[in-house]
């Protein structure tokens, strides 16, 4: 469901044309050794699958964008978590959550569900793109306050007045 095996062969992609950045996959479940032997069979440069964490904030701080590789998703918490430490957000299209969050190219890219080459293409970009990539985190922040708990309060509180 998470799409890792999708992200490693779009890294694949992006590495033979850049090999300065590098991919953290956090969390290591149960396909952790195929990703890994995908990753050395392929020679994928610059990839480290993380375990687990207690303290995802830490990892969005030293990141600098955000791929969710999900081939289906709800809301996807980890998209609001990561615009609100202000990272560019990239997402395939999925028939629910990431497009109530990422609004393209403001702060982040949608990308075509299991469509490796356009979210290779739309991670390349964002990389390779320093003004957009910019922009983007600049964004970020902003695009999600409608999700804080404070509207969303608000929103209930009203629907109960309602009725």
């Amino acid at each position: 469901q998470k799409g890792f095996d999708m992200l490693l062969d779009a890294w694949y992609h992006i590495s033979k044309k850049n090999n300065e950045w590098h991919l953290r996959i956090v969390g290591d479940g149960e396909l952790k050794q195929e990703l890994q032997k995908k990753i050395a069979e392929d020679g994928i440069s610059n990839v480290k699958i993380c375990p687990a964490t207690n303290n995802p904030r830490e990892e969005y701080i030293n990141a600098d964008i955000f791929v969710l590789s999900s081939r289906y998703e709800g809301l996807g918490l980890v998209l609001l978590e990561a615009a609100n430490l202000s990272l560019p957000l990239v997402a395939f299209d999925c028939d629910n959550g990431p497009r109530e969050i990422i609004k393209p190219g403001i702060n982040g890219l949608l990308v075509t569900p299991n469509d490796i080459e356009d979210l290779s293409d739309k991670l390349f970009l964002i990389m390779t793109n320093d003004e957009l990539r910019r922009d983007m985190s600049k964004n970020a922040l902003s695009s999600v306050k409608q999700f804080r708990s404070d509207c969303i309060l608000s929103q209930w509180v009203n629907l109960i007045e309602e009725i």
